[in-house]
């Protein structure tokens, strides 16, 4: 009885665990038909099971299971990779779907969706944000010609010197063009610039800091309300001091 229930318990335990690495795949035979159109039906859906299908018909062929499903699932993606699907997912502002690289009538809409949506206005209104508000657009030749003159405007060595100046990283847009050695040095000033305004100002404030402990601490209390007020201003005021201290360390770094 014992070995009976031991046996009955690993062989629950097999098919648990065969049912929970299977899948939706439990219930399939590893004949060719069956293996077939379960590639077809995930095909229409879009799906890529051909790793599980293989594993759990490796008792058969791997080769054999893999080949197989990808056979019908390639007359699915028929029904998938479709051109309306491929048009609405670059309007969506989407990559195009690698599982559907092979089928033209995706391609065509895919291409043609962004031929229509990617005008010379919107690279234009896109170039001046230093943003395409759609990065499909950028594989249309016009609007990426167009995108890129408008960019080459706005990104000017004024430009630079004032985004280093703000400390805002200079776009990345701006760093694709020719003069990007100067646009860059532009910025380095401006951020050296701005290091230095603001290594002053906390110089300034760590030394103004540095006098109100001064005074403080000189400071006589006459009862002991006043101590605990003056302590805990001069735990206030220190706290301050230091995290200046400390800011001010670290833009000295950056000079």
């Amino acid at each position: 009885k014992c070995m009976k229930l031991k046996s009955f318990i690993l062989c629950l335990f097999i098919g648990l665990s065969l049912s929970c690495n299977t899948s939706n795949y439990s219930k399939i035979s590893c004949d060719f038909d069956s293996i077939y159109l379960k590639g077809v039906k995930d095909g229409e859906e879009g799906l890529n099971f051909s790793e599980s299908l293989a594993k759990m018909c490796a008792g058969q062929s791997k080769s054999f299971a893999k080949k197989t499903y990808l056979k019908g699932q390639k007359i699915g993606l028929k029904n998938f990779c479709t051109f309306d699907r491929g048009q609405k997912r670059a309007l969506m502002k989407l990559d195009s779907e690698p599982l559907c690289s092979d089928y033209s009538n995706y391609n065509d809409g895919f291409s043609v969706s962004v031929k229509s949506h990617c005008s010379k206005e919107l690279a234009i209104l896109d170039g001046k944000s230093l943003s395409p508000s759609n990065l499909n657009c950028l594989e249309s030749p016009n609007y990426k010609n167009a995108f890129y003159l408008e960019v080459s405007k706005v990104c000017n060595k004024k430009m630079a010197y004032q985004q280093g100046y703000k400390s805002i990283p200079l776009s990345p847009y701006c760093l694709e063009l020719e003069n990007k050695s100067e646009l860059l040095t532009s910025y380095n000033l401006g951020l050296q610039n701005h290091n230095k305004l603001a290594t002053q100002q906390l110089e300034k404030k760590a030394d103004t800091l540095s006098k109100q402990l001064k005074i403080l601490k000189q400071t006589e209390p006459k009862s002991e309300a006043q101590k605990n007020s003056l302590s805990q201003r001069i735990d206030k005021i220190s706290k301050e001091f230091l995290k200046t201290k400390h800011a001010l360390e670290q833009k000295k770094s950056k000079l």
